[in-house]
């Protein structure tokens, strides 16, 4: 069996991984231009998922371009139950554009990225 080390986000801890494990969740990320940036996530597993309030916002010219919003992110997160939805709203007012939101959240101490792509006023 082949296994990599890996480096956990949380407290500087080192875990064992499987090289050929998976590591995934399934969640439904929105985004939506509404009284601001409006970025939704549910966590549609049976186990518990942490979601960051980081997110990383891109403008698609040709080739993702990332956007530099101003806004600091606490470093906290929030654990979602199954079912469970976090909602946050960045004062942010874009112009009309393709837009992706990426956001970090984590499985077990993993750090996976998610992505929705979005469009305003196109």
């Amino acid at each position: 069996m082949v296994m990599k080390i890996i480096k956990t986000p949380r407290d500087e801890e080192v875990g064992i991984l499987d090289a050929n494990s998976r590591i995934e969740a399934n969640v439904r990320l929105t985004v939506r231009q509404e009284g601001g940036l409006k970025i939704e996530i549910e966590n549609l597993e049976s186990f518990p998922i942490e979601v960051s309030y980081e997110v990383e916002l891109y403008e698609f010219l040709g080739f993702w371009r990332r956007v530099n919003t101003e806004v600091v992110f606490i470093q906290e997160r929030e654990t979602l139950l199954p079912g469970e939805k976090f909602t946050q709203i960045l004062n942010l007012d874009l112009p009309p554009g393709r837009y992706r939101v990426e956001k970090p959240i984590y499985v077990r101490g993993i750090k996976i990225k998610v992505w929705q792509e979005f469009t305003v006023g196109l």
